[in-house]
């Protein structure tokens, strides 16, 4: 934990590269990638050259592909099920099938975090219906 204020902002360490196997794989898909991207039949599409870590790591050790590596490694993830939905407070669900968040008074949630299960897809969508559903629902109770 960063701070006991809630105001402060949280301190978010991933963790990424830093067990050996995910570097290993992560640089060999790197090199994968590399001698793809510069086969004849893709240059069409591919234009100029490789902005980055660039050809002056091909024959260079290992070392210099993952330090390029490691400085450029991000990650692009949709955080799902940290206030799941569901019927069961017992089982971690933390939200109603209405969205209202248990034993707080007039406060609900929609976005990815209450979907109960991790969706195959990008959450964009699901999240949109989610707030159109929510939203039918809140009209609904306004009634």
């Amino acid at each position: 934990m960063r701070s006991a204020d809630p105001t402060a902002a949280p301190r978010i360490h991933l963790r990424l590269l830093e067990h050996p196997d995910d570097l290993g794989r992560m640089l060999d898909a790197v090199r994968l990638a590399r001698r793809l991207a510069r086969h004849p039949a893709l240059q069409a599409v591919i234009p100029g050259a490789e902005l980055a870590p660039g050809r002056s790591t091909d024959n260079a050790v290992s070392a210099a592909l993952e330090q390029a590596l490691k400085a450029r490694v991000d990650t692009y993830h949709h955080p799902v099920r940290t206030c799941r939905m569901g019927p069961d407070p017992a089982s971690g669900a933390v939200v109603e099938e209405r969205a209202r968040v248990r034993g707080i008074e007039a406060l609900r949630i929609v976005d990815a975090s209450i979907m109960p299960e991790i969706p195959s897809t990008n959450t964009n969508l699901q999240t949109m219906m989610l707030a159109e559903r929510v939203a039918s629902l809140i009209k609904g109770d306004a009634l």
